[in-house]
């Protein structure tokens, strides 16, 4: 039978377990009690829509491990059931012994007569299950810009889905085991029918912490893990996951309404369901549960007002059901309500990786890497020179094997300090550079890394250690650079240390800047002449320098045209772009809101760490991709120059919204040095900048071949890419599947960060663009009834005016 991959642990009701003490250690009766042995019965999932009783597995099983088994230890897992005497043995996938509460030895090694077995078994859901069809609907009831918008979307648990996801969190601190301990004593508690006027409590949880910490991965692994431990009671488990940001309209008032239909519908989910764990998740809870006092001093209308109201409103409907726990997440924790943070149950704060934590994470994916051939295994061991002598010294063995294999952090702490050279040191000097960045970047630095620093081909595990370091030198070193006083070294002066030592770190590394060549500033403005010429009266004159100038004009656009309709190989002009049926590009079509916010969140992951944006204000964002408190928050995080006081100092403030966005460099020396003598283009005007405009953007960023074809010569640390200007650009590929998460749940490929980036920047190129279209649309409808009415008037008022005969007859004389 094969093993089944992701093994989900901690399936105990820790409520129901006295913690285990000394005292009585003497009575096994009394220790079978208080020891508790957890162990997880995987049933095969199958295609046929067969469910197969867990309750049924649970006794059976506890069965025969109590008459196969003497001992079990700690995550011994058990493939191969023999001749099982249960009648549900073959349903049977895997079984894995996950924990033991109440007590822990050294081996982690159990005798069963010393513990009371607890099983849970469960069968994973294959697909995310039925969604409501009320829950599920857009958040108009519209279509958005051609896109539906889902309120929510309804998964079943155990999920297939989010198998695995527990295990691939790591945190320094016990932060995963207190949460679930404390969320499956509550879910136990509201079990008990507690009086709710004596009693008072909402089952709200709210995870904050900054960006990149496993927030939103951990509400999702919780919600699969007490779908597991509490599956005796609950025999079904579904989550929740409600999109705030489509819960927002652009009709006055609607917003308030969608937030409240949404916890009416699963209140009655909650009534029709009553022995069903329904977990709620709300990601980015600030999105509706913002401070209504700022939004009153900021004199924004009173929508907001009424759907944080909303909020507060339904959590308070649903806090009535004891099967509900709803579970927040939020990077900005002072911009939330203190009406919602009065309610929340639970606050934990989810810091930055420690590094123990970063090494977990960094040993995973270099292993996950040695599993797909991308680099070479190995393992890495100290043994003794002269087994036999106990005085003899040690010495570090490295051999070749199939599969990566690297020591834990704590073998690593003993073992190899002494050993610098060695491949579990150098990745701990790679841990202890990697201190202070984000989870998220830590999970894509090992193979980002190796796309950009690699060799190409297998490499092997010191090479990609290498790459690894190269590319966290250059997240940090770009980071210090904005901070840095980089001034001019070019009239003598030393350079700043950071550039210093990115240069030793950057050194033989291929350019990360883009190599498209920008005009640099003119030092001065050209001069008018002082000597005005005499306007000529003559109307030959006058003709002749009209006809000079319109063959001038003929002939230059002439020119150009046969200077473009020539240029037709890659190496003059490069490959033309596709043109795309851009959506926002139809003269009746607007800009997608959702794919601006996508754009956005891939600028500032990706491409902001080279490209600037210095023309665009923060507060051209605001009602457009974030709310007002959302947006002062992202401009508070960085700081500007203040005006010289006084003593003529200048200090630093945080940003505010009338601020533009800063460039990641503090000047262009600065950004030449940090990209190889190439100078990354600021992208305020890309789009309008650049020939083929939209088309060629994308073409650029999705053009890169996985090699170059035969026989192109291509300079150092250059890339190939038909679609630039001969074919020869400094850049390297940056948008890679996977490398941002979407906050909407939106798949991120290649192809869709790209137009999303695209969008968002043909937007900031040309934000005035949806207005301009609806005043041509009230132009156009304006100038039709002008024209109706014209012709109506012509054709009923003036029409009789014309064709009417005056006769004058002069006064005739008497004479």
């Amino acid at each position: 039978m094969p093993q089944a991959p992701g093994i989900v642990s901690n399936l105990l009701f820790p409520s129901f377990v006295l913690p285990f003490t000394k005292r009585h250690a003497h009575s096994s009766m009394e220790t079978a009690t208080r020891f508790a042995n957890c162990t997880r019965a995987r049933v095969k999932t199958n295609n046929d829509g067969i469910i197969i009783r867990t309750d049924l597995i649970r006794d059976e099983l506890t069965k025969w491990l109590t008459d196969n088994f003497v001992i079990l230890s700690l995550g011994q897992e058990i493939v191969s059931f023999g001749k099982s005497p249960a009648a549900n043995g073959s349903a049977l996938d895997s079984v894995l012994v996950c924990e033991c509460t109440g007590g822990t030895v050294e081996s982690g090694a159990y005798q069963l007569h010393q513990v009371k077995i607890d099983v849970q078994a469960y069968q994973l859901h294959t697909q995310s299950g039925p969604e409501d069809p009320q829950l599920a609907q857009t958040g108009d009831g519209l279509t958005e810009h051609g896109t539906d918008i889902a309120r929510a979307r309804v998964m079943a648990l155990p999920s297939s889905d989010l198998n695995g996801l527990w295990e691939s969190l790591h945190f320094d601190e016990p932060i995963q085991s207190t949460i679930l301990t404390a969320i499956s004593r509550m879910l136990s508690f509201s079990a008990c029918k507690l009086d709710k006027w004596t009693i008072d409590w909402n089952k709200l949880v709210l995870l904050w912490g900054p960006p990149g910490t496993g927030k939103t991965s951990l509400c999702r692994g919780l919600a699969q893990k007490l779908a597991i431990r509490l599956g005796k009671d609950y025999p079904q488990s579904k989550l929740i996951e409600i999109n705030a940001h489509a819960l927002g309209s652009k009709f006055f008032s609607e917003g308030a309404k969608l937030v409240d239909q949404m916890f009416e519908r699963i209140d009655l989910l909650l009534e029709a369901e009553d022995e069903t764990l329904v977990c709620v998740f709300i990601d980015e809870i600030e999105t509706l549960a913002a401070r209504r006092d700022r939004a009153l001093n900021s004199n924004e209308p009173f929508d907001a007002i009424r759907a944080v109201n909303a909020l507060l409103t339904g959590l308070d409907k649903v806090k009535a059901h004891p099967n509900v726990v709803v579970l927040c997440t939020s990077n900005l924790f002072s911009a939330l309500d203190p009406a919602f943070l009065d309610r929340i149950d639970l606050k934990q704060y989810v810091p930055n990786l420690s590094s123990r934590s970063i090494y977990r994470i960094y040993k995973d994916c270099l292993e996950e890497m040695s599993r797909s051939h991308i680099i070479e295994g190995g393992t890495f061991d100290v043994k003794m020179i002269n087994p036999d002598d106990l005085q003899a010294a040690l010495s570090y063995v490295e051999e070749p094997a199939e599969r990566l294999m690297i020591p834990t952090y704590d073998e690593m702490i003993v073992n190899y300090p002494m050993f610098p050279e060695a491949v579990p040191t150098q990745l701990a000097e790679a841990v202890s550079e990697s201190l202070g960045l984000s989870g998220r970047t830590i999970r894509r630095l090992p193979i980002l890394s190796l796309v950009m620093y690699g060799e190409g081909g297998r490499s092997d595990i010191r090479r990609a250690i290498h790459a690894l370091r190269k590319g966290i030198a250059a997240e940090r070193l770009t980071n210090q650079l904005e901070a840095a006083d980089c001034k001019p070294f070019c009239e003598g002066r030393e350079k700043p240390e950071p550039l210093r030592v990115l240069d030793q770190a950057m050194e033989g590394v291929p350019f990360r800047g883009v190599a498209r060549q920008t005009l640099s500033k003119t030092s001065s403005r050209a001069s008018s002449s002082a000597a005005g010429s005499e306007s000529a009266s003559s109307p030959f004159n006058l003709t002749l320098t009209a006809s000079a100038a319109t063959a001038v004009a003929i002939g230059s656009a002439a020119y150009l045209y046969g200077q473009e309709a020539h240029a037709m190989t890659p190496a003059e002009e490069g490959l033309h772009a596709t043109a795309y049926p851009w959506e926002h590009a139809k003269w009746n079509k607007t800009f997608d809101h959702a794919a601006l916010r996508r754009g956005f969140q891939v600028y500032r992951e990706v491409c902001a760490s080279c490209h600037s944006l210095t023309r665009v204000p923060w507060r051209s964002f605001v009602g457009v991709l974030h709310t007002v408190d959302e947006m002062k928050a992202m401009a508070e995080e960085y700081e500007y120059d203040t005006e010289p006081n006084d003593q003529g100092e200048i200090e630093k403030r945080p940003g505010k919204l009338s601020d533009y966005i800063p460039a990641p460099y503090p000047n262009e020396e600065a950004a030449r040095a940090a990209n190889g003598g190439a100078l990354p283009p600021d992208l305020s005007l890309i789009v309008k900048g650049r020939h083929g405009g939209c088309n060629y953007i994308f073409s650029l960023l999705t053009g890169y071949p996985d090699e170059p074809p035969a026989g192109v010569q291509l300079a150092e640390g250059m890339n190939f890419n038909p679609y630039f200007p001969g074919t020869g650009i400094a850049m390297g590929r940056v948008l890679f599947d996977g490398v941002v998460e979407y906050e909407d749940g939106t798949p991120a490929t290649t192809s869709q960060m790209a137009k999303d980036v695209v969008e968002f920047l043909n937007w900031a190129a040309e934000p005035e663009m949806d207005d301009r279209k609806k005043m041509g649309v009230k132009a156009i409808t304006l100038l039709t009834g002008l024209f109706a009415l014209s012709v109506w008037v012509k054709r009923y008022k003036w029409s009789p005016i014309k064709t009417r005969k005056i006769v004058y007859s002069p006064p005739v004389s008497r004479r």
